[in-house]
């Protein structure tokens, strides 16, 4: 397997480093928080945050490595923002965004909620967009600089995680306060149950190799 896109050059080093992932005490600390009325909705929602988080912690591994004027594992890394800009922007988020409308409607002041959560989403459905743009250019061979494809991917990686950490502590407490079992059984109906194609039961063929390495099967590149 070619570990780097033939068209991707060097440019120097992001001077910011990422910030670090959420701990996973601070993650239980919210389940806690939320209780036994979360519902599984909002459990199967922190459910999937933690798995972003990892796929995270993953691309920001590799992009340290570009960074460092190593080689990355670019094909791992498209691969995790395939899923990121497939999966979780069309289903994941469509789901979160029908729960909250739902709850605004029974709690108005969570309009205010919907409408940053909404646009939250729009953000980072344009900047995973744009990273996306750059490496599917990179893998067509035509020139992209690494530090662009470094800057676009940090970039994405801090406002993904800076919206995974709004919706903990200002949405999903809310929705497992005011959503009963029977709007999440409207919320299932609308927009029905998607197997996950990367950490579900059977995975999808061009995540495979990502799916092993989360697991730990495939080692990271030590070039």
């Amino acid at each position: 397997m070619v570990n780097t896109p033939n068209m991707i050059q060097d440019a120097g080093e992001l001077e910011t480093p990422p910030r670090e992932p959420m701990d996973a005490y601070r993650l239980e600390s919210v389940v806690r928080e939320l209780g036994r009325g979360t519902g599984a909705n909002v459990g199967f929602f922190l459910s999937e945050h933690s798995n972003i988080r990892r796929l995270l912690s993953l691309i920001d591994a590799e992009l340290s490595r570009a960074a460092r004027q190593q080689t990355p594992d670019y094909p791992l890394v498209l691969s995790a923002i395939h899923y990121l800009t497939r999966f979780i922007d069309n289903f994941h988020h469509a789901r979160e965004d029908g729960a909250v409308e739902l709850a605004a409607l029974r709690v108005p002041r969570l309009a205010a909620v919907a409408d940053a959560v909404a646009d939250q989403h729009e953000s980072v459905l344009f900047t995973g967009g744009a990273l996306w743009g750059l490496l599917d250019r990179a893998f067509a061979d035509q020139p992209v600089l690494r530090s662009q494809v470094v800057d676009a991917g940090r970039a994405y990686s801090q406002l993904l995680r800076q919206h995974l950490d709004y919706e903990e502590e200002f949405l999903f407490p809310e929705l497992a306060e005011v959503l009963t079992p029977d709007d999440w059984a409207t919320i299932d109906a609308n927009f029905g149950l998607i197997s996950d194609p990367l950490f579900g039961p059977v995975v999808g063929e061009r995540y495979r190799q990502l799916r092993a390495r989360l697991q730990g099967s495939v080692p990271p590149s030590s070039r």
